[in-house]
């Protein structure tokens, strides 16, 4: 007999999923668009809806699949509640077929990855975009700890510090350059992004970075141990580094702080909320 199959999703799959999506629900139907941005009173509402269902109790259910394969990025699509249960009611199994919904995920992904957030033309089109945009990113990464990540370097760094640049390589995959209309706003991002990465290339350069261990159990926290071949004037090179990515973090927070508030108080995705 058949085991049955768990709802196991690897984080690139997800992280590819909402990206791809722009963090916005992918229904359309008959002309019908949701498109609805998929934060809530600083909650993360979005679904990860099966094509092809999980349980053989489900819509549209292929009981020749592997469990790899029906929780893979090519056979979910991101939506709303609402949407995602309409999809999966037996009833309606002959109206949203397998073919329909993989039409439908590819078209609202193009629309998405063409810049059109909105569901039609907008006098704020650079704010829809860029709050997209910039919802989706911190989606993974705590913007609330990009300072804060930072704050005991040169000796030790939290785990979050280089997640930006990471989650930013995620959403060009499938989406391109990550950039924001407001041309300011860009420019203070883009400098945020260099800084790290300039950092973080001068920490691997002057460091053997190794986990912090509580026992034998590796936590959160990295230890920088200085090379051998590398003297006091490398340290003073990564203090000037730290300090220079600290103050583009804070510049571009206070400028998300002015804009869009909610951003900061919007809690980062779990992918695996049960594991």
């Amino acid at each position: 007999m058949k085991e049955k199959m768990q709802r196991k999703y690897t984080e690139k799959n997800v992280k590819r999923l909402v990206a791809s999506a722009g963090g916005r629900c992918s229904y359309r139907y008959k002309g019908e668009i949701c498109k609805r941005l998929l934060v809530s009173n600083n909650s993360v509402i979005g679904e990860k809806a099966h094509i092809e269902a999980i349980g053989k109790k489900g819509a549209r259910h292929n009981p020749h699949i592997s469990e790899e394969k029906v929780n893979s990025y090519d056979n979910l699509i991101w939506m709303c509640p609402t949407h995602h249960t309409m999809i999966d009611k037996i009833d309606d199994e002959h109206i949203y077929t397998v073919e329909m919904l993989l039409e439908m995920k590819k078209a609202h992904e193009k629309d998405i990855e063409l810049g059109n957030y909105g569901t039609g033309a907008t006098l704020y089109d650079t704010v829809i975009h860029d709050y997209s945009a910039l919802s989706t990113l911190f989606y993974y990464v705590d913007i609330n700890k990009l300072y804060s990540s930072s704050i005991d370097l040169p000796r030790f760094f939290d785990a979050e510090f280089g997640g930006l640049d990471e989650m930013v390589e995620h959403y060009a995959t499938d989406l391109g350059r990550f950039y924001l209309r407001d041309k300011f706003l860009n420019k203070l991002f883009i400098r945020m992004l260099d800084s790290e990465r300039f950092l973080w290339e001068k920490l691997k350069e002057t460091f053997d970075i190794e986990h912090v261990l509580d026992g034998l159990n590796p936590i959160q926290k990295y230890e920088c141990k200085l090379k051998r071949n590398k003297a006091v004037a490398d340290i003073k090179w990564v203090n000037y580094l730290t300090c220079s990515y600290q103050e583009n973090v804070e510049n571009f927070v206070n400028a998300i702080r002015n804009r869009y508030p909610e951003i900061l108080y919007a809690p980062v995705y779990d992918p695996f909320p049960d594991a």
